[in-house]
């Protein structure tokens, strides 16, 4: 599959989640107001990317993968779920927050004045996004 014209494979999409991880947890480890888009940006890619990558593998294509998830983590996960992945509902909340900033505004790209992107704790969005990523790891392994 290509996605913009380069390929794209459900590996690729995982070492991608898995970079944006690595960068998150860095960011956290010094949690700060000016770092909670960076933080959510970063959380956010990693998700969608994981949660790609469960569709990809179920046999959605690139356009599939624009036009009914887009930047929708919400709409993702739901997806994903009926793909079969097996993830605690517990990481749900971080989900949640995570998309209202993500998808359209794009308050984690674009900051607005007098509108505040919000984020869960940077520790608590750190367990729920490697949750999510080692249970992607494990639905596209079996």
């Amino acid at each position: 599959m290509k996605l913009n014209g380069y390929p794209v494979s459900v590996e690729s999409l995982l070492e991608g989640a898995r970079g944006y991880l690595s960068a998150l947890e860095t960011l956290a480890e010094h949690p700060s107001r000016q770092l909670v888009e960076p933080i959510g940006l970063l959380a956010s890619q990693a998700l969608e990317l994981a949660l790609k990558a469960v569709l990809l593998h179920g046999g959605w294509t690139e356009h599939q993968l624009i036009s009914k998830v887009g930047h929708d983590l919400n709409e993702a996960w739901a997806e994903a779920k009926k793909k079969g992945l097996k993830v605690n509902w517990e990481h749900r909340f971080s989900v949640e927050v995570l998309s209202l900033s993500h998808n359209s505004p794009y308050l984690f790209r674009y900051p607005r004045e007098k509108v505040g992107a919000a984020i869960t704790e940077p520790e608590v969005l750190c367990k729920d996004v490697k949750a999510v990523i080692a249970a992607v790891e494990k639905h596209v392994a079996s």
